[in-house]
């Protein structure tokens, strides 16, 4: 999992001037072992690692959308580029995308975003074979990838760096500006930093006292009355701001009221006997594959066992104590608060939810649980955690066998998912997830 940007000053090109001239380079960037800078060339058909152009734009950007780049995560799990985005998602991709920082010159279709704590995604797409943009080259790479959120900063950083030294000789308006936003951002004093920081995994502009007033302000600081990883889930979730105090206070009563079942060692038993945890692995992928290991190895049930049976087995092992305390709640994302920090069962207490979702959320809590050792919020952000726990809830409750074993027609009709779902006692999403997924069938809504 690695991102390198590298790069070697040249000449600038006779139309360059300023700040552009200054920071004329041949840029070359790789994820893991793939050149993503590589480029065709139109008329020659010939291919090159690397593309030159200024380095300015480039700096500009990435100093402008610095807290969004290292705290927002995704407004959907399967993001890609915007050239196929909705206009609601447009303004989300203009903060994580590198189209936006071309400014004329050619740079790659990549997003980069934060997905959990710690981890961040990188995706390119190629440019598209009939795309007619003006520029004589078209990228050809298409590739995605997870790093560390502190080596993104640091190669991200790098860049705006390099360009700040390469121009100090400059007194443009341009390089003063990107030269005194990256002194204020590198020299901030950290409650300020927390409020950019908090502000931006909103997709808030913490600079601008009329996006976030002082009252607002206060409550994100407020949040480190939290632990680090349930303050970050709450803010994935994209509260608003007249629901984000309550939504903090009923966690805060959520974890006082917390009561721990006898220690059984269950959760660190499950642990043991799953192995790995497919850290690599695509979220839906590690979701499903923890799921069928978790149904065989440690509750030792059959795929096509049936679901009172599975949630009977959760409570016998005491893998997960739920709690009703009711809360009341605004219509939000969040469906529980799990703590697994502990080895033994971990406490859940779950939002009121109708039937058919309760089962759902109670699975993805399982899952959620048995993810690195941590407390967190069971959310519909679409970060890799809470993807994982999605997943894994979806093979639990309709496994993707015993889903094919239904399917016998490249056409399934809505109500056929209906009953099956009726049947078994759970809600059709999981099963429509399984039949989409892994293209089973159409499904046929009418």
């Amino acid at each position: 999992m690695s991102f390198s940007i590298t790069f070697d000053w040249l000449e600038s090109a006779t139309t360059a001037v300023g700040s552009h001239a200054a920071s004329w380079a041949r840029l070359r960037v790789t994820l893991d072992d793939r050149v993503v800078t590589r480029v065709e060339h139109k008329r020659e058909r010939v291919t090159r690692d690397t593309v030159a152009g200024p380095l300015m734009p480039l700096a500009e950007w990435i100093a402008a959308n610095w807290w969004y780049l290292c705290e927002e995560s995704p407004l959907e799990v399967d993001f890609s580029s915007p050239r196929r985005a909705s206009e609601r998602r447009l303004p989300w991709f203009r903060r994580h995308n590198w189209l936006y920082a071309r400014e004329g010159f050619p740079l790659p279709d990549l997003t980069i975003a934060r997905v959990d704590d710690g981890l961040s995604a990188l995706a390119v797409e190629p440019d598209p074979m009939e795309l007619e943009d003006g520029f004589p080259v078209r990228f050809i790479e298409g590739y995605r990838c997870q790093a560390p959120i502190e080596h993104i900063r640091d190669q991200l950083g790098s860049v705006v760096d390099a360009v700040i030294a390469r121009t100090a000789d400059l007194s443009d308006p341009d390089v003063v500006a990107l030269r005194d936003r990256w002194n204020d951002i590198r020299q901030m004093p950290d409650e300020d930093r927390s409020l950019r920081e908090r502000a931006a995994a909103l997709g808030l502009d913490g600079d601008d006292p009329e996006t976030v007033p002082d009252d607002f302000a206060s409550q994100l600081l407020e949040l480190s009355r939290l632990p680090l990883t349930v303050s970050q889930d709450l803010l994935d979730a994209r509260p608003s701001q007249n629901d984000l105090s309550l939504l903090a206070k009923a966690i805060e009563r959520a974890r006082s009221a917390r009561r721990h079942a006898s220690s059984t060692d269950a959760l660190g038993a499950s642990r043991r006997a799953l192995g790995p945890l497919l850290d690599s692995a695509e979220p839906h992928r590690a979701g499903w594959t923890l799921a069928a290991k978790f149904r065989r190895n440690v509750l030792g049930l059959e795929a096509a066992g049936a679901v009172d049976e599975l949630f009977a087995r959760i409570a016998t092992e005491r893998l997960v104590a739920l709690h009703d305390d009711a809360f009341v709640l605004p219509d939000t994302s969040i469906r529980a608060w799990v703590d697994a920090n502990n080895s033994d069962t971990a406490a859940c207490v779950l939002w009121p939810l109708p039937a058919p979702a309760r089962k759902f959320a109670v699975a993805s809590a399982v899952g959620l649980s048995l993810l690195p050792p941590r407390e967190r919020l069971l959310t519909r952000a679409a970060t890799r955690a809470q993807s994982v726990a999605r997943a894994f809830a979806t093979e639990l409750l309709a496994p993707v066998s015993w889903v094919r074993s239904l399917v016998r027609t490249p056409y399934v009709r809505a109500a056929e998912i209906d009953a099956w779902a009726k049947a078994r006692g759970i809600s059709p999403q999981p099963i429509r997830h399984q039949i989409e997924n892994h293209d089973l069938a159409t499904i046929e809504d009418a």
